[in-house]
């Protein structure tokens, strides 16, 4: 090999779990950091992101569970507007 570190050589990890709309569930394992959408399709999860990470839209909002959902900063004024479009919610 080139000895270059791959994305699971390095750093901290946690585990995803994307729920589908018919409910199956995947797991993957991601750097602590690393972008949700990106994972997804690295991972070769169906995720839209119609705006292709530049958080113009909604499509790619994810669902976190209560537990954790404590240790998470408090939503900025923008990702809250953008929320507000998301559907469903």
């Amino acid at each position: 090999g080139s000895g270059a570190a791959s994305n699971d050589d390095v750093g901290e990890f946690v585990r995803v779990v994307y729920v589908n709309r018919d409910g199956s569930r995947r797991e993957v394992r991601g750097k602590v950091g690393e972008n949700a959408l990106e994972l997804a399709h690295r991972c070769g999860v169906d995720l839209e992101g119609a705006c292709e990470c530049s958080l113009a839209c909604s499509t790619c909002h994810v669902y976190v569970d209560d537990k954790h959902f404590a240790k998470l900063p408090e939503p900025t004024d923008d990702e809250n507007d953008m929320l507000d479009l998301a559907f469903g919610l």
